[in-house]
Formats: C-alpha cells, structure tokens, sequence
C-alpha cells in the first residue's frame, strides 16, 4: 500500500559486515550451462494470416491444440 512504502522510506537500514554474514545452508557442487535452444521463427505477411499460422504450429507442431 502507499502508505506501507511511504513508511518504508522513513526506516533505517542496517548494514552487517560481510564477516557477520551466516553461511548459506546449501552447498553448491557444480552446475552445467543450459543447452542450446533452436532460434525463434519469424512469420511474414498479414495479421490474419500471423494467427493462422500460429494456430496450425501449435496444432500440428507443439501438439497443445
């Protein structure tokens, strides 16, 4: 509300040295880099002929219509 973040402005914030920080409770043990992901398609021509299009790949290609 207004009113919270108005009184959110007004309130001190405290500052802890980085020494005094906890350590985090999860460890991490590696990650890998996501794959790669196949580029976007453009469509051409008018709108409605856009959305009929993207009816057909939804359809026919992700197979969620």
């Amino acid at each position: 509300t207004l009113k919270g973040v108005m009184g959110a402005r007004s309130k001190p914030i405290e500052k802890v040295p980085v020494a005094e920080v906890p350590a985090p409770a999860v460890q991490t043990l590696g990650y890998e880099p996501l794959p790669e992901r196949a580029p976007g398609r453009r469509l051409d021509g008018e709108p409605a002929e856009q959305a009929t299009e993207v009816a057909r790949l939804l359809h026919e290609e992700a197979r969620v219509l």
